[in-house]
């Protein structure tokens, strides 16, 4: 949601949902044929699905005053919810790749794009942010326990798994993108505003 995750650099990421992104990629590296990975092209998710079926993605959270603290104080006292650490420690996976992999292999700290969207929605102050970002973003003392468990799911060794975090980072623009359809698209968006992600948004 906008209140807790509205800025972020574009070289921090990339689209999820960019089937010539994935297709160019593993074709360099995928070893297994995407036969039952459920995927959609530019052209069903833009115009058959949002124009001709007129389906509509709402952003729930974006449309209320969103406020992360309270929502927690609600999930413990509606749900006995258990807070999990920080944010995507949901997973061991999702930990990992978000507090180690990430800054590791990157140099990408996501706690500083996610701590200044909340100053900036005055959930926190700037001085808060700097307080937490003292603190490491990963606990280095299970970091190898963690490296293993994550390479014996990915089906790769510890060995290999350290030499693909310690060779050189890679741009998502090394591999093919819709970047070019994409501009395209924005000076059409006027004649087709069931394609108009922006107007989903308060």
């Amino acid at each position: 949601n906008v209140s807790t995750e509205s800025i972020l650099p574009r070289s921090w990421g990339h689209r999820f949902n960019e089937l010539r992104h994935l297709k160019d990629i593993h074709k360099k590296f995928g070893k297994i044929k995407l036969k039952k990975y459920p995927t959609m092209n530019f052209f069903e998710y833009n115009f058959y699905f949002r124009c001709i079926k007129n389906i509509k993605s709402i952003p729930l959270l974006n449309f209320i005053e969103y406020n992360k603290f309270e929502a927690k104080k609600i999930l413990k006292k509606e749900f006995n919810w258990k807070n999990y650490g920080n944010k995507h420690f949901e997973s061991n996976f999702t930990k990992f790749f978000q507090s180690y992999y990430l800054p590791k292999k990157f140099n990408i700290d996501k706690r500083k794009a996610h701590l200044s969207s909340l100053i900036i929605s005055k959930q926190i102050t700037r001085e808060q942010a700097i307080e937490e970002l003292k603190n490491p973003p990963y606990d280095e003392r299970k970091t190898k326990k963690d490296i293993i468990f994550v390479a014996n799911k990915l089906d790769l060794t510890y060995e290999k798994f350290m030499d693909i975090i310690n060779d050189t980072a890679k741009s998502h623009y090394e591999y093919c993108t819709n970047d070019r359809i994409l501009k395209f698209k924005l000076k059409f968006d006027k004649f087709f505003p069931c394609m108009d992600f922006n107007k989903l948004r308060y």
